[in-house]
């Protein structure tokens, strides 16, 4: 569904967020969503935040404010198939992807630093002591996931410690959240976590 702020086109952004991503509760892209609502009102902007199906995405299914002319520029914000993304690009004036960027497509993007997030995490818990170290992410899930799992894997091999995949525990397939698989034995001491949420799910587990 589409939320509409304002109806003037030419000042109306699109906000796209795959509907996995979303969680009023608690969703990091939540909270990206009304950052960037509170930015554009200071720029006297307003937005429409539209939720996309996988099976949308899927199909190519454009989004409802891009088919029905409703903004002047969208902000894609979430991991997108490159498919859909070139979908979008074509379909689209002025195109950003938000969280994440597509290799093979010359797309403005604006990412946080993960490389830089997992390696500083991973060798703050070798400071602590640690040498055992798993990671929980599916590595290819997202761009921003893989990102930080390549920090950890730097750290981990620049102390000379194990990068053991069977520590590397996946936490989703595609953008479903599955129940995670832990070693029945030779647990790791600590985790590096993609996102910040996962210790709610698994509470009992060394982080």
């Amino acid at each position: 569904g589409s939320e509409m702020c304002i109806r003037d086109r030419g000042n109306t952004i699109g906000v796209l967020i795959p509907s996995k991503f979303i969680n009023p509760n608690g969703s990091f892209y939540w909270a990206l969503y009304n950052a960037i609502v509170t930015r554009l009102k200071k720029e006297n902007m307003f937005c429409i935040m539209e939720n996309l199906d996988q099976e949308d995405e899927d199909r190519l299914m454009l989004p409802h404010c891009i088919e029905d002319k409703q903004v002047s520029a969208l902000i894609s914000l979430g991991q997108l198939s490159k498919n859909y993304a070139k979908l979008l690009n074509d379909n689209v004036k002025d195109l950003v992807l938000l969280d994440y960027y597509v290799p093979s497509l010359d797309l403005d993007a604006v990412v946080t630093n993960g490389y830089s997030g997992g390696y500083k995490l991973t060798s703050y818990l070798i400071k602590m002591g640690h040498k055992k170290i798993g990671y929980i992410g599916s590595k290819f899930a997202t761009t921003s996931i893989f990102d930080r799992y390549m920090g950890y894997v730097k750290a981990m091999i620049e102390h000379g410690y194990e990068v053991n995949e069977k520590w590397r525990i996946d936490d989703r397939y595609k953008r479903d959240f599955i129940t995670m698989t832990f070693p029945e034995d030779d647990m790791p001491t600590a985790f590096v976590c993609n996102l910040s949420l996962i210790h709610i799910s698994e509470p009992t587990r060394p982080y």
